[in-house]
């Protein structure tokens, strides 16, 4: 009988073109097979190692896990037996990543390999390997002899003068690529998508698929030694960082000491924003959330932060805390975050409390401009080992791998594109099941052979990692080097990038800080910067309230005017603070909350929208729905939500609104009108309703928002909430129904303070448009980055009464200035003008440019941004385009007189306007002479948008630029738009249903240049916001114009 052998290797899909089975699958395969061990060999990296881990524990098997070094002939399989070793591997893939593609030596090891410290296994396969293991010395490293499946008797009686010589006995080495039969074939179509290549011009590399251990053992039955030997190599875990600890920076060694540091900045912190003595109230909570802090153990974490506020604001900009965060009255002291959580009625144990061990979750917002400035900040001030920025790992989707593998099996494009635009944003599972209903799958081959191994091939594809990339603003800073934990690999960036994504960096006890680059900041700061160059800042900016209250900031804020201010200014936040009639700090956070899918697709935002109009003018509503797919049709209405039949509560009730649930219900959620909108809601139900703690009511919030779901604790925490209800006089039925009410609606809620937070920088975004438009207007344009393009902050500029001219070379910086009350263009906005030309020609600013000779002596710019200059207005005080476009030419060849340029006096005219724009859109790609309509053949009838309001109900026809548009998909799997058009007056909301979407939606692409269409449809009203649904989109074609000389 042959004994039974394990493997002792195994690619993951992270060594992209080896390996097709992540983990969880192989450790299924393994365990029915009966092997006592998951292997993990990975090229030079442990990027699947936690979920090699935590497969290996669900599936009762042992996690054997190292990595594959590749040598020019052979390899080298490399196991650590400690910490030290396990840094040690994690340093050489570093290495190894830092110069990908570089040529192996042709004997010997690489130097990335040299000088292996710690304790492990080095396993050489192949004569090549084994000699290059003789000739380097790791002590601590013991060197075993790998034997091949397919190795041959006698390069095997070659290699064991060598093994016996180095101490090294001999292993079997069986690397499991496959689970499954269909796997080769997969990891063929893999090979090909990487290589983009047809899969019959692919091969892979002999290995096993059925992983029995007789199965494995079979090919070396001749060398029963080293088929022991593998059995007892994978006898011996190797080691791997432990799970579930948390790993924090420590800046004292005494937890005491970094406390009594953190109490101290804290209360000083506090008396800065509340006065001295500190209010009862604020010292009271202050203390509370101090001494949290200290039972946990995060002092440090505080304290690192602090760091990087601290740092930020040295260099002179806001840092924005957001999300939980914004709960902690340690954090408003600190200046991590700027919304008051006494004011605001934000929970501290939303954000941290005793019965939620897990680190706390701080994520900043800092100006885009100094993000990498900060990376370098925490560089050195812990050192470049101990600094590293989260990857994301990108896994083909269902369209992806569908698209990918029929390119590789050789399916016609037009056919994959019928496939792929069939399936759309579902999984392939899902597209199974829904193909014989969907109306985007009809006429679909779905029964056809070739069709359905197309999708069996995609599916084993579909999730797997593609590339890795940065995760959005993740950072970690490692105790003792980032080593101890994962390899990493280069980015763009100052900072390199750990091979472990978010998920398994915090499973190793790694806690990230999420340090975001956000556009808007650089808006704060480019207009603080100004105002403060002109005197004190308005005390208005840090006083929430009296920002609401101000009139023109009310005005726009009610009217949702908000263009260009972050967070609200997109046209489904625009049009909700219209129907709104927002006003106020409190409304704008619920309407930033309000407004996101899950509660937009319930019905409560409808819900919402009824009740604030019904308190505030007393006008009769509907009570609480029940949680739809979609608004119901009601009497109040179409698309207002309709009454819940569920049974109410005869006590309490909000003024202006009906009966509620139970007063205990109606009563903490009278900010919304009785409506769940926060996550924090769901906490506050909990707790006066039945009594939970806040902490314990966090834990609820967690597990019903699914981050910590499961039927269990689902079952144990209802039945703690009835008994809890129950014990508080509320009637089974009422408890029962808020139950169903939180389970429902904690899903889509979303963090108050999170919103709260952000609406603190809208609304001095708000006041800065509204006090000082062309600073704001400026800023917003040099920072770009908005919801709309730049030619449509151009339009609302001007709507704001502000003109926009073209840069000049004599006024112009890098960014915009404001001269004069008008925005001068930036140079940085002049296509394809280098930064180094830019700098000579700032430079040479300071003595002017007397003559168009001066000017292109001192500057040197290259045919092409001269080109850009002259078409962008920026040389227009040396005269028209074309003049100076011709004297240039003449000073080239030689054609100067000593009076300067000689030119015909006809090309010295003003160009006519079209030309302007022409070369306006050459050399800006904006138009700043005129607007995008005035390039058109407007048809006749057209209604101009400030006239919508006294055609309700009617079908119109309007014309305007395209700035924003939003796809959607229904439910039923048809396809829609939500277009945002402009015309001269302003922008106008308009929607598309599917069934004109599938006529006219074509009449996008055929926009040309300046992205003008028509569209006829009704007038539709709602709570006085107005949109236009279209029944047909029609082009409107340039206007013919003479050619412009360039």
């Amino acid at each position: 009988m042959i004994d039974r052998c394990p493997p002792l290797g195994c690619f993951s899909p992270y060594s992209f073109g080896e390996g097709v089975c992540p983990p969880v699958r192989m450790a299924a395969a393994l365990a029915a097979a009966g092997q006592p061990v998951l292997p993990l060999t990975d090229v030079m990296g442990f990027w699947a190692l936690v979920p090699a881990v935590k497969a290996a524990a669900a599936h009762g098997l042992q996690p054997l896990i190292g990595m594959l070094a590749p040598l020019a002939d052979g390899f080298l399989l490399l196991y650590p037996d400690d910490e030290a070793g396990y840094s040690a591997l994690a340093r050489a893939a570093s290495a190894f990543h830092r110069h990908p593609g570089r040529p192996l030596p042709a004997t010997g090891l690489p130097d990335w390999l040299h000088g292996l410290t710690g304790r492990g296994r080095a396993v050489a396969v192949g004569s090549a390997a084994l000699a290059a293991l003789a000739d380097f010395s790791f002590p601590g490293w013991q060197p075993f002899w790998g034997i091949s499946a397919d190795a041959s008797r006698a390069r095997t009686e070659a290699e064991r003068p060598l093994a016996a010589r180095l101490g090294a006995p001999p292993v079997a080495v069986i690397l499991a690529r496959f689970a499954h039969p269909a796997d080769r074939l997969a990891l063929r179509v893999l090979r090909a998508i990487h290589q983009n290549a047809l899969v019959d011009r692919m091969t892979v590399p002999p290995a096993p698929t059925a992983l029995a251990g007789d199965a494995l053992a079979a090919p070396l039955s001749w060398f029963p030694e080293a088929i022991a030997g593998a059995r007892a190599f994978a006898a011996v875990p190797s080691w791997t960082p432990p799970l579930g600890r948390w790993h924090l920076p420590r800046l004292f060694a005494d937890p005491a000491e970094a406390h009594q540091r953190l109490a101290a900045l804290a209360r000083h912190g506090a008396a800065t924003r509340y006065g001295s003595p500190l209010p009862p109230a604020v010292a009271e909570r202050l203390a509370a959330e101090l001494r949290v802090i200290a039972d946990l153990g995060f002092a440090d974490y505080f304290l690192l932060v602090h760091e990087i506020v601290t740092e930020a604001e040295r260099q002179g900009h806001r840092v924005l805390g957001r999300g939980s965060a914004a709960n902690s009255l340690v954090s408003y002291a600190l200046r991590f975050t700027h919304v008051d959580p006494l004011r605001h009625h934000l929970y501290f144990e939303r954000f941290l409390n005793p019965e939620r061990t897990t680190p706390p979750d701080i994520d900043l917002d800092f100006s885009w401009r100094i993000r990498d400035d900060i990376y370098r900040f925490l560089q050195r001030r812990w050192g470049d080992d101990q600094v590293a920025l989260i990857s994301t790992h990108v896994t083909l989707g269902g369209r992806g791998a569908l698209r990918e593998t029929g390119k590789a099996l050789g399916f016609p494009p037009a056919e994959l594109a019928r496939f792929t635009r069939a399936i759309g944003h579902r999984s392939i599972a899902e597209f199974l099941a829904e193909a014989r209903t969907m109306p985007a799958a009809r006429g679909l081959p779905l029964g056809n052979p070739v069709f359905h191994r197309l999708l069996r091939v995609a599916s084993r594809l579909e999730g797997l990692p593609t590339h890795l990339s940065l995760h959005a603003g993740g950072v970690v800073v490692a105790p003792g080097g980032i080593h101890r934990f994962t390899p990493v690999q280069p980015t763009s960036k100052p900072v390199p990038m750990t091979q472990m994504e978010m998920h398994a960096i915090e499973a190793v006890g790694l806690v990230k800080i999420d340090l975001l680059a956000q556009r808007s900041l650089g808006v704060f700061a480019d207009v603080v910067g100004d105002l403060a160059r002109q005197g004190p800042l308005p005390a208005v900016l840090e006083d929430v309230d009296a920002l609401a209250a101000d009139p023109p900031v009310a005005e726009a804020l009610a009217a949702g005017r908000t263009m260009g201010v972050f967070y609200i200014e997109s046209p489904g936040m625009r049009s909700l603070l219209a129907r709104l009639r927002c006003r106020g700090f409190a409304e704008l956070t619920a309407a930033s909350s309000v407004i996101r899918p899950g509660v937009a697709e319930s019905g409560m935002m409808q819900a919402y929208i009824a009740r604030h109009h019904a308190a505030t003018a007393g006008a009769s509503v509907p009570s609480t729905p029940a949680p739809t797919a979609k608004p119901v049709p009601s009497p109040a209405g179409p698309g207002r939500a309709a009454p819940s039949p569920a049974d109410r509560s005869p006590a309490g009730g909000l003024p202006g609104l009906p009966p509620g649930l139970h007063p205990l219900f109606d009563e903490v959620l009278r900010e919304t009108y009785g409506i769940m909108i926060y996550q924090e809601d769901v906490m506050k139900v909990a707790h006066a309703v039945a009594g939970f703690t806040l902490g314990e009511a966090d834990l609820l919030r967690r597990a019903m928002s699914g981050k910590e779901r499961g039927d269990e604790i689902m079952a144990r925490s209802r039945s703690r909430f009835l008994e809890g209800a129950a014990a508080r006089g509320v009637p089974a039925a009422v408890a029962e129904e808020i139950w169903r009410q939180m389970a429902s609606f904690s899903g889509y809620a979303f963090c108050k303070a999170h919103s709260a937070s952000y609406a603190v920088l809208s609304l001095q975004l708000l006041w800065m448009k509204c006090h000082h438009p062309a600073l704001f207007m400026a800023a917003v344009l040099d920072n770009r980055g908005g919801f709309y393009g730049p030619q449509a902050y151009l339009s609302e500029t001007r709507r704001l009464g502000v003109a926009v001219l073209p840069p000049d070379v004599a006024r112009s910086g890098w960014n915009c200035r404001v001269i004069d009350g008008a925005i001068v263009l930036g140079l940085s906005f002049v296509k394809g003008l280098s930064r180094a030309t830019a700098d000579r020609l700032l430079a040479a600013q300071v003595d002017g440019f007397a003559s168009l000779e001066a000017f292109l002596d001192r500057v040197r710019p290259d045919d092409a941004e001269f080109a850009a200059l002259n078409d962008s207005g920026a040389l227009a005080r040396f005269g028209p385009p074309a003049a100076v476009q011709m004297a240039r030419t003449f000073a080239r060849g030689g054609g100067l007189l000593p009076g300067g340029f000689v030119l015909p006096s006809f090309v010295q005219k003003p160009a006519p306007r079209h030309e302007l724009a022409q070369r306006e859109l050459r050399g800006l790609g904006l138009l700043l002479s005129a607007h995008p309509l005035d390039l058109v053949a407007l048809p006749p009838g057209l209604l101009p948008s400030d006239r919508l309001p006294d055609h309700v109900g009617r079908v119109v026809r309007l014309a305007g630029v395209l700035i924003a548009r939003k796809p959607v998909t229904t439910k039923r799997g048809e396809r829609m738009q939500f277009l945002t058009l402009e015309d001269r007056l302003g922008p106008f909301e308009v929607t598309v249903f599917p069934p004109a979407w599938r006529r006219w939606g074509h009449v996008l692409s055929e926009a040309g240049e300046v992205g003008v269409i028509g569209v006829e449809g009704r007038v539709a009203a709602d709570w006085g916001t107005l949109s236009l649904e279209a029944n047909r989109l029609f082009p409107i074609p340039l206007r013919s114009f003479p050619p412009t000389p360039r």
